[in-house]
């Protein structure tokens, strides 16, 4: 892609016609940021490799137009909403249909994959979110509120809130464990098309019709600032990959934006039209956007953007900087070992033989744990952040072998890790059947605890344990009450 632009900032990388009736929604794969997905009033889902003429996969099942589409973060399911409040999952890898989920009364408009769990999140048009268990192919919670219809729904970065957009120009806080409203941030003046947590950062972004965009700090759920209005609706946002500025998507432009205070860094036209969403790869933002039955997709060179540095402050007074806000860490996604292979044409291209996915997984995991303590007990990279890094792994394999969906606020300091480890194992202890499967598994990893232990503990510059929060909900400080 990046032959193609070596002189300009922006161009477009294709068109495609890729429905027979009109496109409804897309998603693009942030991941890898080389697949796309579509959906359109032929009832079908079709899935792109970025760059290629020709349709992948075809994905039936629907019985009315497809109305949203996500990928999960590996990339190796899909899932689908229609106008008819059903929700659809298919796994590419195997090409076929694995879930089907009933609920909803009238159509799907937004919809996320729990970032670590067998869990999934849709907003509908009948003002409701709804949370779904996979495993157990029903819906588990069904969140009350909006005023109207729910356009997008985001899980945050550690699993335990998910975070609505609506059409009555609400943004709202759930926490997931409680299975209770948080907060609700009302200062938008016309419907919230989306929304977007930091990767790190107690930072939320919201993107509106009424042209601006706000950042909103939650830890003390109060606005931190909000940029002037621009000349169109906001459609997509979407933060760095460092975190360091967000990325704005309107009609036919493309701004990137700081938050403290609210600035703009930079502004580059794009001739996309309205996109429908933004993904990153490798210095280049991809943006996709659709008319009729026609897909357009276009690239920006990342490096000829200014994303850093004071830029231009908008007249309008912002709050002044606070205080750095807690962080929360995104589980680390192993995307080698998991990548779908889709990204090839099935009639043109010879596969090689696959493993079957449940016991890739197996395998993937143990090769992943032996790796992750024979790292962490080398001499040579005897330091906090290498121990935390590592632990915080081995802590993230062991709550996917549990099936654990993680209520706690992942760790920031190595003594947390452990900490975290022993519990997830003392509260197995007492259970039977499979999770006594998964123990002894990991039984002859004892000692290794006791020897990471024993290094980190004699790093000299190992911090205390931070507080943990709790899921008891102060009413007067609306923050969750420290241990």
């Amino acid at each position: 892609m990046s032959a193609a632009g070596t002189a300009r900032k922006s161009w477009k990388l294709q068109d495609i016609s890729a429905h027979t009736g009109e496109v409804t929604c897309l998603a693009l794969g942030h991941n890898s940021g080389h697949v796309m997905v579509t959906g359109g009033d032929d009832q079908r889902v079709n899935l792109w490799a970025l760059g290629k003429p020709n349709c992948i996969m075809s994905l039936t099942g629907h019985t009315s137009p497809v109305e949203s589409v996500r990928f999960k973060d590996s990339e190796e399911l899909v899932m689908a909403g229609s106008q008819s409040g059903s929700l659809k999952i298919w796994n590419l890898e195997a090409a076929k249909l694995v879930r089907t989920l009933t609920g909803h009364q009238v159509g799907v408009r937004g919809l996320d994959f729990h970032p670590y769990g067998e869990y999934v999140a849709s907003g509908s048009l009948d003002k409701t979110i709804k949370i779904w268990d996979l495993r157990r192919k029903g819906c588990i919670m069904t969140y009350k509120g909006h005023a109207d219809c729910v356009n997008c729904v985001r899980f945050s970065p550690d699993g335990r809130w998910i975070a609505s957009a609506g059409g009555d120009g609400s943004a709202r806080i759930w926490d997931l464990a409680a299975g209770k409203l948080l907060h609700n941030f009302t200062n938008h003046t016309d419907a919230i098309n989306t929304v977007e947590f930091h990767p790190s950062e107690y930072l939320l972004a919201t993107g509106s019709a009424d042209r601006t965009v706000r950042f909103w700090d939650l830890e003390k759920f109060t606005q931190v600032s909000c940029t002037d209005g621009q000349a169109m609706p906001i459609r997509s946002v979407l933060f760095g990959v460092d975190g360091g500025c967000l990325y704005s998507g309107s009609q036919d432009l493309l701004c990137v934006l700081g938050w403290e205070p609210a600035r703009q860094l930079d502004l580059q036209p794009v001739e996309w039209g309205r996109p429908a969403d933004l993904a990153t790869l490798t210095n280049q933002l991809i943006g996709a956007s659709f008319s009729k039955n026609v897909v357009s997709v276009y690239v920006v060179d990342l490096l000829r953007l200014n994303s850093r540095g004071l830029g231009k402050p908008y007249e309008s007074p912002s709050p002044a900087p606070t205080q750095s806000r807690g962080n929360y860490s995104r589980p680390s996604p192993h995307c080698a070992d998991q990548q779908v292979r889709y990204y090839e044409t099935r009639r043109n291209v010879e596969h090689q033989p696959l493993v079957k996915m449940s016991d890739r997984r197996t395998l993937l995991r143990k090769s992943q744990m032996k790796q992750t303590m024979k790292e962490s007990l080398n001499p040579d990279h005897c330091s906090c952040d290498h121990c935390h890094k590592h632990l915080n792994r081995f802590l993230h394999l062991l709550m996917k072998w549990y099936r654990v969906l993680p209520s706690m606020r992942i760790p920031t300091c190595p003594a947390e890790s452990l900490c975290s480890i022993a519990s997830i194992r003392q509260m197995k202890l007492g259970q039977k059947s499979t999770h006594l499967i998964a123990l002894k598994r990991v039984k002859h990893q004892t000692r290794t605890f006791h020897e990471v232990f024993k290094q980190v503990s004699s790093c000299s510059n190992a911090p205390l344990p931070r507080k943990m929060w709790s899921h008891e909900h102060d009413k007067d400080t609306r923050r969750y009450a420290a241990c």
